[in-house]
């Protein structure tokens, strides 16, 4: 997986928050629901296609063993004003 941007301070920041665990990523494939096999689905990257618009990229980490409870984790990455610009609305 290659590291840019807002990954750069996710995945380093995730991964000592859980050691050992696998980390995954890649942009979501969009699919037509009515259209499509089993063979086509990933069920941890794939979203039905009027969703497209959102462009979306996905990060998965996956322990060492089988979990029936996750807790949630606290990450902090610092500042992202070199990885988003901000975006004013008019009505």
């Amino acid at each position: 997986m290659e590291i840019t941007g807002f990954a750069k301070k996710l995945v380093p920041a995730i991964c000592r928050k859980l050691p050992g665990w696998s980390a995954a990523g890649t942009a979501v494939k969009y699919i037509d629901p009515l259209n499509t096999t089993k063979d086509e689905i990933d069920l941890l990257y794939c979203k039905d296609f009027r969703y497209v618009y959102q462009k979306e990229y996905r990060f998965i980490w996956t322990p060492r063993t089988a979990a029936t409870i996750l807790d949630p984790i606290d990450i902090h990455i610092g500042s992202l004003k070199d990885s988003c610009d901000l975006v004013t609305l008019v009505d």
